[in-house]
C-alpha cells in the first residue's frame, strides 16, 4: 500500500476558513539568484521542505547548494546501506503521476490542489464525483464537486467558478479538525511511499451498435487496478452498482453485477496502457436521465461513486 508523506510537511495547510488553498511554506524568493537546477529542486520539494531548510538553502552561496541538495535527500533515505533512495524515488514518481492525472487546470497537475493532496496522502480509498452540482449540509448548491475519502475523512474539491479548476474546500470547522487529525495520525516521522498504485478511476461513454442498441460503457485503466495474488494469478473483482433515474427522479433502470478479472503477470503487463470495458445495455426511450454509479475494486476495497446526466435522442448515434 502507498503510505502518506509526513503531515508536518504540509506547513500551514489548514487555515480556519470555509474555502482555502494550500499555501507554500514561504513566499518565493524571486530576488535570489538560483541556477535552473536549483530552482527546479526548490520548486519540486515545496511540499516536504521545512521553512528552516528553505532559508538555509537560499542563504547558501551557489557553489554550496549542490551539497545541500545531496544531504537533503540523504537524511530522508530510509535505508542508507543501499544505492537507492526509496523516499526520493517514490516522492518524485508520485509528483510525476500527479502531473499526469490532474492536467487541464491551466497549470502543471502537481501544482493543483488535488495534485498536492495526492502527493502528500496518496490515492484516496474512496472517491465520489458530483457533476452538475452538489448540495451541502446548509442546502447550498455547489458546482461540480469531487470528494476523496481517507480513513472515512472526506476532502472536498469544488469547481466553484465553473472553470474546471477544482479547489480544496472545507464545509465546516469539524471537517477541518478531522483532516488535521488524519494528517497528524498519518505523520509518525518520514514514511515510505511504495508500490505503483495510481488513482482508482474510470471514464464513461455512451455507445450505440449497428443495430441501434445503446450501451453505457465504463472504461477502467488496468494500471488503476489493484490485484491480489491467488494460485500464481493476479485476481480482483469489479463490483458495479448502477441506478438510472428519469427527469422526474423515478428509477427507470438498475444493474448490479460482479466482473471477476484474472491474469497472469505476463498477460497483465501486455495490457499496460489499455482499459477494461464494462458494457451495460440501456433499454431506454428518448429523454433526459441521471446515472448513479458505484464501482468497487474488490482486491483493494477502493470504491468510487459518480453521478452524471445524459440524454437519449431519437436516432442518436455514437
Amino acid at each position: 500500500m502507498i503510505r502518506p508523506l509526513p503531515a508536518v510537511l504540509l506547513c500551514g495547510l489548514l487555515s480556519l476558513a470555509t474555502v482555502f488553498t494550500l499555501p507554500h511554506c514561504t513566499a518565493p524568493a524571486s530576488a535570489i539568484q538560483l541556477l535552473p537546477d536549483q530552482e527546479d529542486f526548490l520548486s519540486k520539494v515545496r511540499y516536504i521542505i521545512t521553512g528552516r531548510e528553505k532559508k538555509t538553502f537560499i542563504d547558501l552561496p551557489s557553489p554550496d547548494r549542490p551539497k545541500f541538495i545531496k544531504e537533503f535527500w540523504e537524511k530522508r533515505d530510509p535505508d542508507p546501506s543501499t544505492e537507492e533512495n526509496e523516499f526520493k524515488d517514490a516522492y518524485l514518481a508520485r509528483l510525476d503521476e500527479a502531473d499526469r492525472l490532474f492536467l487541464g487546470e491551466g497549470r502543471p497537475g502537481w501544482l493543483t490542489d488535488r495534485g498536492r493532496i495526492y502527493i502528500l496522502l496518496g490515492p484516496p480509498t474512496n472517491k465520489e464525483e458530483y457533476r452538475g452540482g452538489y448540495m451541502d449540509a446548509d442546502r447550498q448548491i455547489l458546482r461540480d464537486t469531487i470528494v476523496w475519502y481517507y480513513e472515512g475523512t472526506p476532502i472536498f474539491f469544488v469547481d466553484s467558478r465553473g472553470t474546471g479548476q477544482f479547489e480544496l474546500a472545507a464545509q465546516s470547522l469539524d471537517e477541518l479538525e478531522a483532516l488535521n487529525t488524519l494528517l497528524d495520525r498519518r505523520s509518525g516521522g518520514t514514511q515510505l511511499l511504495s508500490g505503483g498504485r495510481v488513482l482508482f478511476d474510470f471514464r464513461h461513454i455512451l455507445r450505440t451498435d449497428n443495430s441501434g442498441l445503446r450501451f453505457l460503457v465504463l472504461q477502467v485503466p488496468y494500471r488503476c487496478l489493484w490485484f491480489s495474488e491467488k494460485e500464481r494469478r493476479l485476481v480482483t473483482t469489479l463490483r458495479l452498482r448502477l441506478r438510472i433515474t428519469d427527469a422526474e427522479r423515478r428509477l427507470v433502470a438498475s444493474h448490479d453485477q460482479d466482473y471477476p478479472l484474472s491474469f497472469s503477470e505476463t498477460d497483465l503487463l501486455k495490457l499496460s496502457g489499455r482499459s477494461y470495458d464494462l458494457s451495460v445495455p440501456l433499454l431506454l426511450k428518448e429523454g433526459r436521465y441521471e446515472a448513479w454509479i458505484t464501482l468497487q475494486n474488490g482486491a483493494s476495497g477502493e470504491e468510487l461513486k459518480k453521478k452524471f446526466e445524459f440524454a437519449i435522442k431519437k436516432g442518436q448515434r455514437p
